[in-house]
């Protein structure tokens, strides 16, 4: 399941449907609306095999890796969060669900950081197209 985090813009949502991606947004599908970065937790432990879109740095640091779920911090502009959300799952690397398990990623214009429970440093994963 893809989720987004209730402050993931409304086009932006659209436009990941409109390429094709199914997702589900807490206080609309999942949750309720004004849940704090503390109930989100909780609320991906409940859930499987989660990979959760955000735009809160909150959620960007190893110690959150978990193996029921994908953190993913989109670290761009608003207004391109569906594209780099699209262009991540398109990733040979981060293609299932089952690649993205267990880990953090941090996704930029430079690429993608991965944090997983037991690597140190993060892992720097360049875009391929």
């Amino acid at each position: 399941m893809n989720l987004l985090d209730e402050n993931f813009p409304d086009d932006q949502r659209g436009q990941l449907r409109k390429f094709g991606v199914v997702v589900r947004q807490i206080g609309h599908d999942e949750g309720m609306f004004g849940m704090t970065d503390s109930e989100n937790l909780p609320l991906l432990h409940r859930l499987s095999r989660v990979t959760f879109f955000t735009h809160d740095r909150d959620f960007s640091g190893p110690d959150q890796c978990h193996p029921g779920f994908c953190l993913v911090w989109l670290a761009v502009k608003q207004d391109l969060l569906a594209g780099y959300a699209r262009r991540l799952l398109r990733h040979p690397e981060f293609d299932t669900s089952s690649k993205r398990l267990g880990k953090v990623l941090t996704v930029g214009a430079g690429g993608i950081n991965v944090f997983e429970r037991h690597r140190k440093p993060a892992l720097r994963i360049a875009w391929t197209e």
